[in-house]
């Protein structure tokens, strides 16, 4: 049974669970009972001097110090394991896509990655969809919130992976040619981030120095449409407005949706869906809720390859590893979030460092702190 003061700060976590959670804040936890029970004097519930026998509450906690690898995936697998085990009348065991080696990777290198107050996410996965390790957050115990499949933030340059494939279904290559110098599209004037322009240069140049006026042009001259539909097609399935700023990322997402995408792109077959579970309730069974899917043309993927692969050795040059990579970075304006999202090999990583409130983060880039997780993480696995 639940006290007087125990029921009170149950309701005053209503407002928000995480933030004031005892367990991680008992001072705020704290302040909000007493305001329960004040309304609680208030409302006639309480008299006066029951409300003044309330005492602050204390919180045993049985939790273990450090709760175990993998939990915000375990948060997300959960609702898909539940689906496939049905209505079970005896213990069940399901088999999931996790990686403990790669999982307990990702949490090293998102430790020591000198995030100060911002947080993170990070997703791995292998090119079908079949999620390896997943971080959603700092701290678990603190925030529950995961940031790698609940969270919907602006991509920036990384949604230009769905405007230079649109261009690439056009009859375009990497050899093409595009303007990097100012323009004006209706009332918007996209600027490079560097105040930089170099003249006519090619696709390949201008992905890897993430020219924004170049994908604006670009955007333009493919159709905002072909953009929305090589997204769509690669499985973003949040709203995408239509108009021009698409091409710089100014629509959200979660990491795990782009991060997909990109895994389409490594395994040259579309859409990939992210899935946490094995397939171990029957052969194919997976394969057969997900058919439909669509291979990328040889010449399509091989431009696409060449565009990543630049970028690696452009914006994304701290991503540099030892094997090819290929990636690209992503910072939205007043560097409020930063990405990087690619693939070397059979593991394709999205990265995301930003602030829950969406606030700025002075010098944050998506070639900086998100390339230097990217590329250690890589080297770990």
């Amino acid at each position: 049974d639940l006290n007087i003061g125990q029921a009170a700060m149950l309701a005053g976590l209503v407002k928000a669970p995480s933030r004031l959670a005892p367990t991680g804040n008992l001072d705020g936890a704290r302040r909000r009972e007493a305001v329960v029970v004040g309304a609680m004097v208030s409302a006639g519930f309480l008299t006066p001097r029951e409300g003044d026998q309330v005492k602050p509450q204390r919180v045993l906690s049985n939790a273990p110090a450090q709760l175990p690898n993998g939990t915000y995936f375990a948060d997300w697998v959960l609702p898909e394991a539940r689906d496939q085990a049905g209505e079970v009348k005896t213990e069940t065991t399901v088999q999931t896509t996790l990686d403990r080696r790669l999982q307990r990777a990702a949490e090293r290198v998102v430790a020591r990655a000198g995030l100060r107050q911002a947080q993170v996410a990070l997703v791995a996965m292998r090119p079908d969809g079949r999620v390896v390790a997943m971080v959603g957050g700092k701290n678990y115990a603190k925030s529950p919130f995961n940031r790698a499949t609940q969270a919907r933030r602006q991509p920036g340059s990384t949604f230009k992976l769905f405007v230079y494939l649109a261009a690439m279904r056009a009859g375009m290559t990497p050899d093409s040619t595009i303007e990097d110098t100012p323009v004006t599209i209706g009332d918007w004037t996209p600027k490079n981030s560097d105040g930089r322009y170099q003249g006519t240069i090619t696709l390949r140049q201008a992905f890897a120095r993430s020219s924004n006026v170049a994908a604006a042009r670009l955007t333009q001259q493919v159709g905002v449409k072909a953009v929305i539909k090589a997204a769509r097609d690669l499985g973003i399935s949040t709203p995408i407005a239509n108009e021009a700023t698409i091409g710089l990322g100014t629509s959200t997402v979660s990491l795990l949706e782009l991060t997909a995408a990109y895994a389409a792109i490594a395994r040259a077959q579309y859409p990939v869906q992210p899935r946490g579970l094995a397939d171990v309730r029957e052969k194919g069974w997976y394969q057969s809720l997900t058919g439909g899917s669509t291979k990328l043309p040889n010449s399509v993927h091989d431009e696409m390859l060449d565009l990543l692969s630049a970028s690696i050795h452009g914006t994304g040059r701290r991503a540099g590893i030892t094997v090819d990579a290929y990636g690209k970075t992503g910072t939205t304006s007043n560097n409020k979030d930063a990405l990087f999202v690619g693939f070397a090999k059979d593991l394709v990583v999205g990265v995301w460092v930003g602030n829950d409130d969406n606030s700025s983060n002075p010098g944050l880039s998506g070639g900086g702190i998100p390339a230097r997780i990217w590329r250690d993480f890589m080297q770990s696995a």
